[in-house]
């Protein structure tokens, strides 16, 4: 890397790093404070379409700062500690000063206080977008968040088609919602596991139909982008997927499918057993999903299941589930 990318890469971080301490700075400061000073400007109108821009802008530099640091990782050796701009350089032949590491900041618990007075203006100016960024805020702050998003989703009307005339276009709405799940996929699986755990009639119409839907294709996505190891969401998808297919294994059809995608998403020996133990208990689209998914873990616990499988099959050549458990034998070996 040349000393001018370096620079270059370094000043874009502190550009983050100082837009995101405006934002919190901003944040901190009283509403009605800043409206009073405001209001004699002619300027206290603004601040409320401001509110929404900023949690957009906070997100805009969430990501310019994971862009910049990946090349900067892609750079280092294997194992070695990230750079500190920082840091205090050190003489030759001295070891170099450690920095320290710093937290990852933190949603205000203010927001729990604000969160219905923001989410009632972004209704009001039919900003789908910025309530689920500010959801999104309020599910980093565990159960005290998950509550505040619960009683807040009765605030939306999906059936009020004047509000939200922006977001009727359902591939472009659902691509950005995506894009921010993906970002925030560790606090959206532990809130779709907290809302398995609650009774549908106690939940808004809104989360009655999210909820089924993390044990289906938005919890498979939602566990593809997701990278850590937490066992609370590892354990807890697995328990999941396995209660809703132990009802009836044999069965085949759209429910179990999904569930066996996302057992294929959990990379543990765990979840590659269950996905074995289904291998011939299941049939048709259930089956063929069982087989793409023990591939795609690339678990060698599986290859002995699958070449037996294979062997057993008593299909002619060229047939759709001889050549796929073949091609999935070819991607495990």
């Amino acid at each position: 890397m040349t000393k001018m990318t370096a620079l270059s890469t370094s000043a874009a971080l502190a550009l983050a790093f100082a837009c995101g301490l405006l934002y919190v700075e901003l944040r901190s400061q009283s509403k009605e404070a800043i409206h009073e000073r405001l209001r004699g400007q002619g300027l206290s109108d603004r601040l409320r379409a401001a509110e929404s821009d900023a949690l957009r802008l906070k997100a805009q530099i969430e990501r310019l700062r994971r862009r910049e640091e990946e090349p900067l990782a892609m750079s280092r050796e294997p194992g070695a500690a990230p750079p500190a701009d920082d840091a205090p350089c050190a003489a030759p032949g001295e070891p170099a000063h450690e920095p320290a590491a710093k937290a990852p900041a933190a949603p205000s618990p203010r927001l729990l206080d604000e969160a219905e007075g923001r989410a009632r203006e972004f209704v009001a100016r039919g900003d789908l977008e910025g309530l689920w960024l500010m959801a999104l805020e309020l599910l980093a702050l565990g159960e005290p968040g998950y509550e505040k998003t619960i009683a807040l989703a009765s605030l939306i009307n999906e059936k009020d088609a004047k509000t939200w005339a922006l977001w009727q276009d359902e591939a472009q709405a659902k691509s950005r919602l995506l894009h921010a799940l993906g970002e925030h996929s560790e606090e959206v699986l532990k809130f779709g596991l907290y809302l398995e755990g609650r009774e549908a009639a106690e939940l808004p119409k809104l989360l009655r139909a999210i909820q089924g839907q993390f044990a289906a294709e938005l919890g498979a996505t939602l566990l593809g982008s997701y990278a850590g190891d937490d066992p609370q969401i590892l354990n807890g998808y697995l328990d999941l997927y396995r209660k809703r297919i132990a009802a009836d294994p044999g069965r085949d059809d759209g429910a179990a499918t999904d569930a066996v995608r996302g057992l294929g998403q959990i990379p543990t020996e765990e979840a590659a057993g269950v996905l074995i133990d289904l291998l011939a208990r299941t049939k048709g689209r259930t089956q063929e999903a069982v087989i793409r998914s023990l591939a795609l873990q690339r678990s060698a616990s599986a290859l002995p299941a699958l070449r037996s499988f294979q062997a057993s099959l008593n299909e002619p050549p060229g047939s759709r589930l001889k050549d796929l458990v073949e091609a999935a034998v070819r991607l495990v070996e």
